[in-house]
């Protein structure tokens, strides 16, 4: 598999540190690609995490800290493409990852058609996946899945394309297809313990094309939301911290890594 980030750096498309250039690499399609509802003319979201040779700790709690982020950057490949290219440092995604955030660890869970560029440390942590889940994954679901639809009931974003579904709709349809798929999957992995991204690509395009009204959207989120709170979790209470801080250490010794800081302060500032 050819990583997308090397590439576009052989060629002098982007700049990347040094760091990124000599990491081990985890890279997915990612967006529409990744949900079973992309078109023709959609974007390619590259996204993923690198293992520098050195793991350092980030200095403060900004998610961003470290992140190589490009986006809306155009490339002709035999025809121009849009892409947004963004990779987290291993220790940040892992601290995402389990805090729950849905933006990380949907990556994880990509198809494996969808892997851009993947090597034996990276392997090892999609693997083992599973154990980033917890209950207050579905938690962190649920919030941000609310958060948009808050968005989409107050109208709080209305450029670019956002204003013409507006107009088209009544509503903005691509924020309304976003909140259920959250939702959805948030469901499925309450109940089942797992995630298959692609599950509801058809109602997520019926979504898309104007086929529900926004009550609809408010009703299937209350609806989801209520059967959340009322059947069991297949997932533990806790993320399991001892596991995921084993299987990061394993992870950057499979890279030949170095850690520049005590093992005992891994994750320490987060958890």
């Amino acid at each position: 598999m050819t990583s997308i980030v090397l590439d576009f750096a052989a060629r002098g498309i982007i700049n990347p540190p040094e760091s990124i250039l000599s990491a081990g690499l985890y890279e997915v399609l990612m967006g529409s690609r990744a949900f079973g509802t992309a078109t023709p003319g959609s974007d390619h979201d590259v996204y993923g995490y690198f293992i520098s040779k050195e793991i350092t700790l980030p200095s403060s709690s900004d998610d961003n800290e470290g992140k190589l982020r490009v986006v809306n950057l155009t490339v002709n490949n035999q025809g121009l493409k849009q892409y947004d290219l963004v990779l987290y440092p291993v220790i940040k995604y892992f601290e995402l990852c389990t805090r729950g955030y849905s933006q990380q660890l949907e990556l994880l869970f990509a198809p494996d058609a969808n892997l851009v560029s993947v090597c034996d440390a990276t392997q090892l942590v999609r693997d083992n996946r599973h154990m980033f889940l917890h209950q207050g994954t579905v938690k962190e679901f649920c919030r941000f899945a609310h958060q948009q639809l808050d968005d989409m009931v107050h109208r709080r974003r209305t450029d670019g394309m956002r204003a013409q579904y507006i107009e088209s709709y009544g509503f903005d349809v691509k924020a309304a297809y976003h909140v259920v798929r959250l939702m959805r999957e948030a469901h499925q992995l309450h109940i089942e313990g797992d995630l298959d991204l692609q599950r509801c690509s058809g109602l997520l395009l019926s979504i898309r094309n104007g086929k529900w009204t926004e009550q609809e959207i408010v009703d299937c989120v209350q609806r989801l939301g209520s059967e959340i709170q009322q059947l069991r979790s297949r997932l533990p209470e806790q993320p399991d911290l001892d596991g995921i801080r084993r299987l990061f250490l394993n992870c950057i010794e499979a890279e030949g890594a170095r850690l520049a800081f005590p093992v005992a302060d891994l994750f320490s500032r987060t958890f």
